[in-house]
């Protein structure tokens, strides 16, 4: 059998059914990523595959790390074509990993190619690849309209301009390109230099000088109303835990007046004005009628030379054992009370989470909003095929199956977006099993709603976006 036919992963008639007649041509929503709006809206064809794949992938940046590459290939100075092989030589290492089959799963989709990429045909491949971009240019919007994109959320701080947006508005018919409001650095108080220069930076984009708590307040608020005028519904935090300790106003004026003099805080003191800001955005969300979305426990740069060598976002991310449960208990319980939850997204990077968190929303509903809050889709470390199979089956275990909202990609690459085609085929095969298996009916028809819900329906109704069937 060819490696990436069309029926890869598909392993029952049952399954190749339910994809090829439901799953594959349903629209795709991606409500999180860290795709660029300016360059989508500049659409400037890509240069090649070391482009396309290496610029911004830390996950491959881990595996070539670790495979004993030399930096010079991987974030460093070498040519694209050096780096390509590179991560070439990489891949056999990497039989069975999500990122070898996302590799060749690309390079079917996107110029048609099935060969096994390794060292000795890498030159074949760049070569073949290097025609196709040069006679027939692919861009970012091509291939987001080739993906069957209907709308992509980029991820966006508050002291954005969305002049990136408003051209993407002004260029684009066909999908939408929309910002999403991640205001992370606001809890940056662990730098103070850093901090205070993006509240500056936000005391411009807002228009409003910031020398109170009610100033801060007032900025972020305009900035979120902004980004609402801009279509944005979806707000993010990526966050070790979800801060919920008791914070009196008063305290937290003392705490913000402490830091914009520059005088250090404690680690108390910063989850103390983190949980109050915390509360702060939730309520504003729920005014606009947002969706939150929340990305917990990764423990950030635990390699501290890699960290300081290149900064952020390089490969040096782990998994964080932080106790989750009880703190964000606490943040949606006080929302509840004041009748002010808003919509929310919720995703765990360590597995430990899975079943307390999924149990945990299932105590927070709303009889006016079905699905009310989500356990996101498997994330980072776990949204392999693996990660996705345990995701369903605890969704079908102890919440609604048939309410979840589907895949996002959570990615720098743009083809990246064939992983809804992964996640798809894996629902698929899931579901194929699990009728096999006895657990759930043989009815074509309930089997066909519920694939055609999670892979979109109810994405598009859940945001509220008025997309076409």
């Amino acid at each position: 059998m060819t490696w990436m036919n069309v029926d890869w992963g598909l392993n029952s008639e049952l399954a190749r059914q339910l994809y090829h007649e439901t799953a594959a041509s349903a629209p795709v929503i991606d409500f999180h990523n860290h795709l660029s709006a300016a360059e989508i809206a500049a659409d400037q064809p890509f240069e090649n595959l070391a482009k396309m794949w290496l610029d911004h992938d830390h996950y491959k940046w881990r595996m070539m790390r670790a495979n004993g590459i030399s930096e010079a290939y991987i974030t460093g100075n070498a040519p694209d074509f050096d780096k390509f092989c590179a991560w070439a030589t990489t891949l056999p290492y990497l039989l069975g990993s999500p990122l070898y089959q996302w590799t060749h799963l690309e390079l079917a989709r996107c110029f048609g190619i099935q060969t096994l990429l390794d060292g000795n045909t890498a030159k074949e491949i760049w070569d073949r690849t290097q025609t196709q971009l040069r006679d027939d240019p692919l861009t970012p919007r091509r291939w987001l309209a080739r993906c069957r994109v209907k709308v992509l959320c980029t991820t966006d701080d508050p002291v954005d301009d969305l002049r990136g947006h408003q051209d993407c508005r002004n260029r684009i018919s066909g999908f939408s390109v929309l910002p999403t409001f991640r205001p992370d650095r606001v809890f940056d108080l662990g730098n103070l230099n850093r901090w205070n220069r993006w509240v500056e930076q936000l005391a411009s984009a807002a228009q409003v000088s910031i020398n109170h708590l009610a100033d801060l307040q007032l900025a972020l608020d305009r900035r979120h109303q902004s980004f609402h005028d801009f279509g944005c519904r979806v707000s993010d935090h990526g966050l070790p835990v979800c801060w919920s300790l008791d914070a009196d106003e008063n305290r937290v004026e003392q705490i913000f007046q402490q830091a914009r003099l520059g005088e250090t805080v404690d680690s108390q003191q910063i989850q103390m004005f983190a949980s109050w800001v915390l509360i702060f955005l939730a309520r504003l969300d729920w005014q606009r009628g947002w969706t939150k979305q929340l990305h917990l426990g990764a423990k950030r740069n635990a390699n501290s030379r890699l960290f300081a060598d290149g900064g952020a976002d390089r490969g040096g991310d782990v998994m964080g054992e932080w106790p989750q449960l009880d703190s964000l208990s606490r943040f949606l319980d006080q929302l509840e009370l004041e009748q002010r939850l808003p919509k929310m997204i919720i995703y765990n990077n360590h597995p430990q989470d899975n079943y307390p968190l999924a149990v945990l929303l299932g105590a927070f509903s709303d009889p006016a909003i079905a699905g009310k809050l989500q356990w996101g889709p498997a994330w980072w470390h776990l949204d392999h095929a693996d990660g996705i199979r345990t995701h369903l089956r605890i969704m079908a275990n102890v919440g609604l199956l048939g309410r979840a909202v589907g895949m996002t990609t959570d990615s720098r690459s743009y083809l990246s977006m064939v992983r809804h085609e992964y996640y798809r085929r894996v629902l698929c095969d899931w579901i194929s099993a699990a009728v096999h298996g006895g657990e759930i009916p043989d009815e074509l028809s309930l089997l066909t709603n519920t694939v055609e819900q999670i892979c979109y329906r109810n994405a598009r109704d859940y945001f509220g976006w008025l997309l076409p069937d």
